[in-house]
């Protein structure tokens, strides 16, 4: 599920569910939490790197969750694993690195409003389809897209389900750096360490004042979020949405 290693004080986390395309299961969201927990306790971990595996980042949410939204275990990962994962997201005190490695969809897509530094391999891509599942954006992504990229091009990514490139997040600041594939690691690991050189405790402290502004603006952004995708997942046009995603077909929402 998840590979863990540490290298000169950066830990790295790859998640490792080709077979899912590396989707967000409900025991995948509450390890990461906990590993996210882990990392920031350790002494010897001063920078966390986030990568995933087989040219794939992450499908996303695993549509089982949201195909039978009312089945206890599933409402459980919806109202509380999910939140409590970006929360922790969200607290995470030490540098967070993403390493985007290929596709995001998804949270795939939104955790990298979540991150400190955000390196892509040129081949990566970006889609969140949640327009197209009728529901709404998750990952606190209606605080963080539009303070990085701008309300208007916010507002286009996270309605009309289109992809971003990794060019596309580079230009827009969703991205610090992208690179040839098969350079991705070994340029997040070169800055993770050169940020592990530094003294832990003012690399913190560097995080907590650039966060502090907009921190009780993006654990409200959390809430409402999954508030509201709770809420749209009972209307019929939901069913639509997630049926054809999982169908592999263009929904059908004309009725709506």
């Amino acid at each position: 599920m998840w590979l863990q290693r540490d290298q000169h004080r950066v830990r790295i986390l790859q998640l490792d569910r080709p077979k899912a395309r590396n989707a967000y299961s409900v025991e995948v969201m509450q390890a990461l939490t906990r590993l996210l927990k882990d990392a920031e306790a350790h002494p010897e971990v001063r920078v966390l790197v986030i990568t995933g595996s087989k040219g794939c980042f992450s499908s996303g949410a695993d549509f089982s969750i949201l195909s039978n939204p009312s089945e206890p275990e599933n409402y459980a990962a919806l109202s509380v694993d999910t939140p409590a994962l970006i929360d922790a997201l969200i607290q995470f005190r030490k540098p967070l690195v993403l390493a985007v490695n290929g596709v995001g969809v998804g949270f795939g897509a939104t955790m990298l409003g979540l991150a400190d530094i955000v390196i892509m391999a040129s081949s990566a891509k970006i889609q969140v389809p949640f327009s197209k599942l009728s529901i709404s954006p998750e990952g606190a992504s209606t605080a963080t897209f539009p303070q990085i990229m701008g309300y208007q091009r916010a507002f286009w990514f996270l309605t009309s389900a289109e992809w971003m490139t990794a060019q596309d997040c580079l230009e827009s600041g969703l991205a610090l750096a992208v690179v040839d594939d098969n350079q991705l690691i070994t340029e997040a690991l070169a800055r993770a360490k050169k940020l592990a050189q530094l003294p832990v405790h003012t690399l913190i402290e560097t995080k907590r004042l650039l966060r502090r502004p907009n921190l009780e603006q993006l654990q409200q952004a959390n809430r409402d979020e999954i508030d509201s995708i709770l809420a749209l997942l009972e209307h019929p046009a939901a069913m639509e949405g997630v049926a054809a995603a999982r169908e592999k077909r263009e929904p059908k929402f004309d009725e709506y």
